[in-house]
């Protein structure tokens, strides 16, 4: 027979070994956020995501924008204004968003909403600089106008697409550290630095098959990253010169920096990395998803992350708008440091 005590150390060297009594698996075991599902969006189309500086959550839905005030208890916006919002944005101390795909509204506490501008033509994006000019990039170029100003300034076509039918769309806006204005559009990435009023083409130098950028990001520390198909082009300049670093898949449909990360939407799942230099990390959230909600196909159409709070839309049916706040303990965030 065996002595007890030898069977005791064995049975704990073999769970040790397992990782099952070490609090360094229990920690890989944390996911990075822990998730609580919205039911009041179930199976509703939704538009856009937002976390305001004060923590509110903004959900863009086709009934206007919905507010939560009281952790989970949503009110509705004036649905004749605010019906399809995207793009929410609070900038210098007003928000603001795109209507369906001609509008831009304005508003100063983030519940009553006026109309900025209707064009009769598509706006894809728009930023606020920091002289206080909007600047809205649209389907024949870009539309701009000063505080003081009545009227808006528009410079037709400084870039060219294929043909008509192909257009070189702006997709995305941005306003570098430097004072330069970045266009990403389906042929490349296009600076101004007189605030729009002309523009010259910085990615002379990406190949063609490779700028069609669908997201721009300005990091607090300059950086300035598009993103194209296949990769990310990140400049330290101000869009003098560009390097690639390697996507984890194909087309970023969102990204976001908070407190010195780098949030992007790829794939169906979020990816993050600390510099511009460095390997992006899967947070694991669409996995967390399908453990955690049975009924959950995991596909992330949308996300907004802000300090300890993430708001996220899974759009394969039954869709549904997800939030989570961080877990600290998790060794996701260790990859990171």
């Amino acid at each position: 027979m065996r002595h007890p005590l030898l069977i005791t150390v064995t049975l704990v060297l073999f769970l040790c070994s397992c990782g099952l009594s070490t609090e360094e698996n229990k920690k890989e075991s944390d996911p990075s956020f822990e998730l609580m599902e919205q039911p009041h969006f179930t199976s509703r189309p939704i538009t856009d995501l937002y976390i305001d500086s004060n923590g509110i959550n903004y959900i863009g839905t086709f009934e206007g924008i919905a507010i939560d005030h009281l952790q989970g208890d949503f009110s509705y916006l004036d649905a004749e204004v605010t019906s399809k919002s995207a793009r929410i944005k609070e900038m210098y101390g007003v928000y603001y968003a795109r209507v369906g795909d001609k509008s831009l509204i304005s508003s100063t506490d983030g519940k009553n909403w006026t109309e900025v501008l209707r064009l009769g033509e598509s706006i894809y994006d728009y930023v606020v600089l920091k002289s206080g000019r909007i600047v809205i990039g649209s389907f024949e170029g870009v539309y701009y106008k000063d505080p003081d100003e009545t009227e808006w300034t528009n410079k037709r076509f400084f870039f060219v697409g294929n043909s008509i039918s192909n257009p070189n769309r702006i997709s995305h806006l941005v306003e570098s550290k430097e004072g330069g204005v970045f266009a990403g559009t389906h042929h490349g990435i296009y600076r101004s630095m007189d605030e729009g009023e002309n523009w010259e083409r910085v990615s002379d130098l990406i190949p063609s098959e490779e700028d069609d950028v669908s997201q721009l990001l300005v990091k607090e520390n300059g950086d300035i990253l598009a993103y194209g198909t296949r990769y990310a082009f990140v400049s330290e300049d101000n869009g003098d010169t560009w390097f690639t670093s390697t996507l984890p898949s194909r087309g970023v449909f969102k990204a976001i920096e908070d407190n010195g990360i780098e949030y992007i939407l790829i794939g169906g799942n979020i990816w993050a990395r600390r510099t511009s230099r460095d390997i992006y990390v899967n947070l694991e959230i669409a996995d967390e998803l399908e453990e955690n909600f049975p009924a959950a196909t995991a596909n992330i159409d949308n996300f907004f992350l802000r300090g300890e709070k993430l708001l996220i839309y899974n759009s394969v049916y039954p869709s549904s708008i997800y939030s989570g706040i961080r877990v600290d303990e998790s060794d996701i965030w260790d990859k990171l440091k």
